[in-house]
């Protein structure tokens, strides 16, 4: 059987919720940007904005930051806004094909944590016509920002940390 390599870091910009410019910083739910400000973080990261200015302007729409309103983002950011849920296994195949194909960023859910998807690198086996064998795709194979860690650089790293998949979501 063939197989075919693939390799496409997205760029990116990667912050950390803990970051000293904004981790104290109050959401609308009480805490901290440090102790609950994944999404915040994750979704700043993918519209290329400080986590303290999309805070801010997540804030002013009656306090969209916490929980955090998706489709609030996606319209300030004039973007649409799709998510899926579902387990790694059932979502790998469009995780793929956002970075692969399209070119876009994603951000998934663990347990409790967001983290931004932004590259994938791996060798997967095709059939003769090329099609991709997506059951050969691993975790760890996916490139990783995590606003709450500087350790974890793949998506296995943070499922190993916080536990598996639940959603994935992206802006266009």
């Amino acid at each position: 059987m063939a197989s075919q390599t693939y390799s496409k870091t997205l760029s990116v910009v990667s912050y950390k919720q803990f970051d000293s410019r904004w981790k104290d910083l109050k959401t609308s739910c009480g805490g901290t940007m440090g102790q609950e400000g994944c999404a915040i973080t994750s979704c700043a990261m993918i519209f290329n904005t400080l986590p303290d200015v999309h805070l801010a302007e997540m804030k002013a729409k009656g306090g969209a930051d916490c929980p955090y309103q998706w489709t609030t983002a996606a319209s300030l950011k004039n973007k649409t806004y799709s998510a899926t849920t579902g387990s790694f296994d059932s979502l790998k195949a469009s995780m793929f094909e956002n970075i692969i194909t399209k070119g876009l960023p994603m951000v998934v859910a663990v347990p409790g944590h967001f983290i931004v998807v932004k590259g994938f690198v791996g060798t997967l086996p095709v059939d003769p016509d090329g099609n991709i064998f997506y059951s050969s795709i691993t975790a760890d194979m996916f490139k990783v920002n995590d606003p709450g860690s500087s350790s974890n650089a793949t998506l296995q790293d943070v499922i190993n940390q916080k536990g598996s998949v639940s959603r994935m979501a992206v802006f266009k």
